[in-house]
């Protein structure tokens, strides 16, 4: 089943509204900051977002559905897979998931600058119906990329040649430990930028996308 006709089942079942969840959020996103001559297909789209396939086909038959993306399929040889389905969206569906992205950024930080301020917490929390000291919880569990730094780290004879590729490893985890939610949210907060926000989360992605991209193509060494 293709998303179009994905889409045609969605549709006769739901409202042709677009719900704003967290994962059309992150559809649309990376649908956004994707160039023009690198589109993304739905596998792709999983994995940058995690999200599951079946999460990401029903947001991409929904997008359209509503006319807001193009399919094409995969061009030029593909050998021992399937060709891909391409998603691109259509200058109308670009315009609107900016809108609606737009919208969403403003209802979201209008919202936190209404709640009220937590009350504030004590200096243990609960767990199992005992209490236990904030230095006692465990530890935030390490990530692949923690793992894979650390490996690399651990080599302390590193030529000259790869002195590039290391100092660039360092930055990039420099600023993968700066982009935290917290850090997001934060710069979500105020409804006057929401604009602004949107385009610099885009860019963000992007400029993960290319290096990600260069990463996938990088020769083998030997």
């Amino acid at each position: 089943m293709t998303y179009g006709d994905l889409a045609a089942v969605v549709g006769g079942v739901t409202t042709p509204a677009l719900r704003m969840t967290r994962p059309t959020v992150e559809v649309l996103r990376l649908l956004l900051a994707a160039p023009a001559d690198d589109p993304l297909w739905g596998a792709r789209i999983g994995e940058l977002a995690d999200l599951g396939k079946s999460t990401v086909s029903q947001i991409l038959a929904r997008l359209t559905g509503l006319g807001w993306l193009t399919l094409r399929d995969e061009e030029g040889p593909h050998p021992s897979r399937p060709a891909r389905v391409l998603c691109i969206l259509s200058p109308a569906g670009r315009e609107r998931a900016e809108a609606a992205l737009s919208a969403w950024s403003s209802r979201r930080q209008q919202q936190v600058l209404e709640t009220p301020d937590a009350p504030a917490q004590s200096p243990s929390r609960a767990r199992g119906g005992m209490h236990f000291p904030i230095g006692y919880l465990a530890p935030r569990r390490s990530t692949p990329a923690d793992r894979a730094l650390e490996a690399v780290r651990n080599d302390d004879d590193v030529p000259e040649e790869l002195a590039v590729l290391m100092e660039a490893l360092t930055t990039l985890e420099t600023v993968r430990r700066s982009l935290t939610r917290d850090v997001f949210a934060q710069a979500a907060a105020d409804p006057a930028h929401a604009e602004l926000y949107e385009q610099l989360v885009r860019a963000i992605a992007l400029q993960g996308m290319e290096i990600r991209k260069w990463t996938v193509f990088a020769p083998h060494a030997g």
